[in-house]
């Protein structure tokens, strides 16, 4: 909690919260389960609110949502790696639970997507396979949201102290086309890449007559499903990183697909989602090699005319960014020497 300069307290918070909420107030409550497509399927997360604004539950005809005291909600940034959305069903905090609409988030807050990242990672670990270093088709997305959330912990505080506004969010929409649904994603057909568009599926659940309004006692341990949601995911663009959110520089100015999302292989689960882990799959580097492997991505020579050509571009992605207070210039700095200090094209 912060004083602002007018006084008034106010609280902020900056988080990953998904659609999804943790399985808190219920007899026997367990804070840390959450569901993924391969584990505990039936806790209680994503029942009816899950968006800030206050909507109509359209199965109970109750109003709600997670923000609903103006007067005192907290200024609130939200940040999701694109695999929030394909397991913990992100779109659902953006729009109504059929899929169809946008829904507009209070004053309070921003959300954001870090396009093009798993749902976490060390900066500086060797990237692998998942367990065993062989459970996931690919090799793991080690894409560090560092860079952006540092800039965006500032923006945050000066909110609360100066009253300074965030960027705009920058999510996925419906309305522009950049959330769609898995079969719309314009995923390329990257060879040995196994895309069937499986996500993490959830619904409108009755847990039994004990549970009201996300409490009580559950006397339903395999839920009755009242209403399915639809689950949207970031359209991609040819390289098949994400379009929409904030696109650090190496997402941007890509030398690989870099994904939210693995597939499992066949003797961990076969085409399913490798869990909580993103995919790296380098592009091809000559037009040649890209023939050759009959890959539709474009060639690393046709993006950039050498090594300089693309630490420039590297650089001005890092500027805009700086200039949209989502990145702070000492990342700027460190992202381009890394760039200058790569094998990109030498």
């Amino acid at each position: 909690m912060r004083m602002n300069p007018a006084g008034v307290f106010a609280t902020a918070c900056m988080c990953t919260l998904r659609a999804q909420r943790l399985f808190l107030n219920y007899r026997f409550a367990q804070p840390n389960p959450f569901t993924q497509q391969h584990r505990e399927r039936y806790v209680p997360d994503v029942n009816f609110p899950v968006t800030y604004a206050v909507t109509r539950d359209p199965v109970s005809g109750r109003e709600d949502g997670i923000l609903k005291r103006p007067a005192s909600d907290p200024k609130l940034i939200h940040t999701d790696t694109s695999n929030e959305y394909w397991q913990f069903r992100a779109s659902l905090v953006g729009t109504d639970a059929a899929g169809q609409h946008d829904i507009a988030d209070p004053p309070s807050v921003r959300r954001y997507l870090l396009a093009g990242t798993q749902h976490g990672w060390f900066k500086g670990d060797a990237p692998n396979y998942g367990i065993a270093n062989r459970q996931c088709e690919q090799l793991i997305n080690a894409t560090h949201t560092g860079v952006n959330l540092r800039a965006l912990i500032v923006d945050l505080e000066e909110w609360v102290k100066r009253g300074t506004p965030p960027p705009e969010s920058r999510v996925p929409n419906i309305a522009d086309g950049t959330l769609v649904a898995p079969e719309q994603l314009g995923f390329p057909a990257i060879p040995g890449v196994s895309f069937a568009g499986l996500y993490n599926g959830s619904g409108e659940r009755d847990f039994g007559p004990r549970t009201k309004n996300n409490s009580g006692v559950i006397d339903k341990l395999f839920p009755d499903t009242l209403r399915t949601h639809r689950v949207l995911v970031p359209r991609v663009d040819a390289v098949g990183n994400d379009v929409a959110g904030v696109r650090q520089p190496i997402v941007a100015v890509p030398v690989a697909t870099l994904l939210g999302w693995n597939t499992r292989r066949a003797e961990f689960g076969g085409d399913d989602l490798c869990d909580l882990l993103g995919s790296t799959i380098a592009l091809p580097a000559t037009r040649t090699s890209a023939q050759a492997a009959n890959d539709p991505r474009p060639a690393l020579e046709t993006l950039y005319r050498d090594h300089g050509d693309y630490v420039r571009k590297i650089e001005q992605a890092a500027t805009a960014l700086e200039k949209a207070r989502l990145m702070m210039h000492e990342d700027v700095d460190l992202t381009v020497r890394e760039a200058r200090e790569s094998q990109v094209l030498k």
